[in-house]
């Protein structure tokens, strides 16, 4: 049995649908684990890339905020940020799309959505703001020498504004 998928969540979703679970042996659950853990790898990624370039971009500004500070430790302020916020950006995209018909209109186009990009493109500057505020916000009160969270929100949204289109492309969102 052959199962096409253009992506790997899709393709695992797939093999949840082909799983038959007799007594004890279910192979949807580990294969579910298998997508949580991707999907929670991706955000954490996508944490980490939008802090450092926003940051990286920022830095060559001259503001004394993004100088004073390392990209290094936006490193660490977006790949804490955005593990931190993967569940919280499930359910966000999950409502989102829920209200605008995403899903319905996904399932009759064949092609990419356009509202669904869209969404997508405001999710990834959404999750960069996130992840730098929650990320820097966790990390201050534990001794860590990082960025305040306005200016990590700010880095991160502009790092999820820039590199948002091709994460959208790929199809990693």
């Amino acid at each position: 049995m052959a199962i096409e998928c253009k992506y790997l969540s899709a393709f695992i979703i797939a093999l949840i649908g082909q799983c038959k679970c007799t007594g004890d042996s279910c192979c949807a659950i580990p294969a579910l684990v298998l997508l949580v853990a991707i999907a929670a790898g991706l955000s954490t990624l996508q944490g980490f890339l939008f802090l450092i370039t926003g940051h990286a971009i920022l830095r060559l500004t001259d503001l004394a905020e993004y100088s004073e500070y390392s990209v290094r430790s936006s490193m660490l302020v977006g790949a804490v940020g955005g593990a931190i916020m993967f569940p919280a950006i499930l359910v966000f995209r999950g409502i989102a799309e829920d209200c605008l018909g995403v899903r319905d209109q996904v399932q009759r186009a064949s092609g990419c959505s356009v509202i669904r990009s869209m969404l997508n493109l405001g999710i990834a500057t959404a999750l960069g703001a996130a992840a730098g505020a929650v990320g820097s916000k966790v990390l201050l009160p534990r001794g860590f020498s990082v960025i305040d969270p306005v200016h990590a929100a700010r880095a991160g949204a502009l790092g999820g504004v820039v590199l948002g289109p091709g994460i959208v492309i790929c199809g990693f969102m």
